[in-house]
């Protein structure tokens, strides 16, 4: 995905945008930096590269670029970490492309892709606790102290 081609697609109605890090054919990073910092104009129209829906899951956004400045849009990013989330921090350590970004609000990463595993095993992890919506925590007891865990 280019940055530049993707802000055309974002408006009001854009809860997210999605960056792959390490694509299953290719394994090639997409441009999180690059879509973190974007400043190209925003054009109302088309909706195919970014997500849309129940936008209470990813609230509330961290207003950054001016993007945000020039329209009020506080579009947050999610990582789709996949094998490539595993790989990047060792193989590529001056890649930026994680929490230290201010639009990176959340990073999947599949276990599931390096074998031995159970299928469908994977991880999404939130930059802040208050971006993962209370709906999806419950509070347990089982390991003997009180602690809060995502469902």
């Amino acid at each position: 995905m280019d940055p530049k081609e993707a802000i055309k697609y974002i408006d009001e109605n854009t809860i997210g945008v999605i960056v792959i890090m390490g694509s299953t054919y290719t394994g090639a990073f997409e441009d999180v930096k690059g879509m973190n910092e974007l400043r190209t104009s925003l054009k109302r129209s088309h909706l195919s590269t970014v997500i849309r829906g129940i936008n209470h899951l990813l609230t509330p956004f961290i207003p950054v670029d001016d993007l945000h400045a020039r329209t009020g849009l506080d579009i947050p990013i999610h990582v789709d970490g996949a094998s490539g989330g595993f790989i990047a921090p060792f193989a590529y350590p001056d890649h930026e492309w994680a929490f230290s970004l201010s639009r990176v609000n959340s990073i999947n990463a599949s276990g599931h892709k390096f074998g031995m595993t159970y299928p469908g095993l994977g991880w999404l992890v939130f930059k802040d606790e208050s971006l993962l919506h209370k709906v999806c925590t419950c509070r347990s007891s089982r390991s003997g102290s009180l602690i809060d865990i995502a469902v």
